[in-house]
């Protein structure tokens, strides 16, 4: 059995996501490296799990925001619901249904999330614009290289899309709907970030 698959083997062992679990899964990474974890469901954490990864992770670990408009990204999350659940999301209702859902809305609720990241990690969150991935993305990734210590990297095709959201048709004035919905992010925003930065997301 391979190094690998033992390691594998290992942690299906161990109930997944839990403390060991990810105690496992970090300790594999090599000491001249950096080890990442990557899902928009971290924009949900409350208070309380917040500090524990705090706690967990210790007072070095650095965090990354990739912030999208509020209105775009309560559509995404809905898209990919619809697209994985086979949902047609033809009419404006079945939209506006979805995207009122706590399960979906609140990760467009920035207020709430950046309150918390900047009380808990103070300086040591980057926020970074998601349009920015398409109209400079070296500069973005520039910008996480010098966040984390890393070295500049030599990157073959920076601008092209690993992963692209499913093709579901929107309804005509989705987007102003929702963008409605959300109006007090969007005057939050307009408090904390800069001009350029409320441009590029």
């Amino acid at each position: 059995m391979t190094g690998k698959a033992t390691y594998l083997g290992r942690l299906l062992k161990i109930p997944m996501l839990s403390e060991e679990w990810y105690r496992a899964v970090y300790n594999r990474c090599p000491t001249d490296r950096q080890s990442l974890d990557i899902t928009p469901a971290y924009a949900l954490l409350d208070d309380e799990t917040l500090h524990y990864m705090h706690h967990l992770l210790g007072d070095q670990f650095k965090a990354i925001y990739l912030m999208r408009d509020p209105a775009s990204r309560v559509i995404s999350a809905v898209k990919s619901y619809a697209a994985a659940a086979s949902a047609k999301g033809e009419t404006i209702g079945f939209w506006l249904e979805h995207v009122t859902q706590p399960a979906h809305r609140m990760r467009s609720d920035y207020q709430r999330t950046v309150n918390l990241l900047d009380e808990q990690l103070g300086d040591r969150v980057l926020y970074l614009p998601f349009g920015q991935l398409r109209s400079d993305p070296l500069k973005l990734l520039r910008e996480v290289e010098a966040h984390c210590g890393l070295p500049e990297g030599a990157y073959q095709q920076p601008a092209k899309a690993k992963h692209v959201s499913p093709l579901v048709a929107l309804p005509e004035g989705l987007y102003e709907a929702v963008r409605i919905l959300l109006r007090k992010q969007y005057d939050w925003l307009d408090q904390r970030f800069d001009r350029s930065f409320l441009a590029a997301l």
